[in-house]
């Protein structure tokens, strides 16, 4: 709740004073402040989430190009917002004002957040994070392990492998992912390929 106070805290008032002698409308002033809010929205949830994947990072980045996309829609619609967006994103202090206030606005979630991971946080929770990350580590490993093990054989692993049964045999070992595997199996030699390669 006092995060959420103090965020549009730092965005209103970066704004009101930034354009506090100037002719600037509602219109151009509520841009800017939407503009900020979004981003600071997005990065909020980023900071808060467990993990980030590719969709939760295409969810987040693709909320504020569609604040933006929507904007300058909006702006070539005759309406009060008409020509709003092409005016006030030409001003520098347009992202001036987005990038400082979206940094205060989320100055004391960084600083609390720093705080209670590396400093307030006792020995048994930080044993828990370790461990957390340990299994997530892990995890990952081993759905990558699984994905590899799911592909298809190399031509050229299989094509080796028909012509060292030509050689050796029927009784060779077809190709294997696990070496237990191959060691499982005997090979023997026939009386037909020896007698191809010359003998013993």
């Amino acid at each position: 709740m006092l995060n959420a106070v103090w965020a549009s805290l730092a965005i209103f008032f970066t704004t009101y004073l930034t354009y506090r002698d100037t002719e600037i409308g509602i219109w151009e002033f509520g841009t800017i402040m939407n503009t900020a809010m979004v981003v600071v929205v997005n990065v909020q949830l980023a900071m808060v989430s467990k993990n980030i994947t590719w969709l939760n990072g295409l969810v987040l980045v693709g909320s504020v190009l569609a604040m933006f996309v929507f904007m300058f829609v909006f702006a070539v619609v005759p309406t009060e917002l008409y020509y709003v967006a092409f005016v006030t994103v030409s001003d520098c202090r347009y992202w001036f004002i987005v990038l400082l206030a979206s940094w205060l606005a989320l100055f004391p979630q960084l600083v609390g957040q720093y705080l209670w991971q590396n400093e307030l946080s006792g020995p048994l929770d930080r044993l828990r994070a370790k461990e957390r990350t340990e299994h997530e580590t892990r995890h990952d490993k081993e759905r990558f392990q699984n994905a590899v093990a799911r592909e298809p054989l190399p031509m050229a692993t299989i094509d080796q492998s028909e012509k060292k049964k030509e050689v050796y045999g029927a009784e060779y070992p077809a190709y294997s992912r696990t070496p237990s595997a191959l060691m499982s199996v005997p090979i023997t030699l026939s009386s037909t390929s020896l007698a191809s390669n010359g003998g013993v």
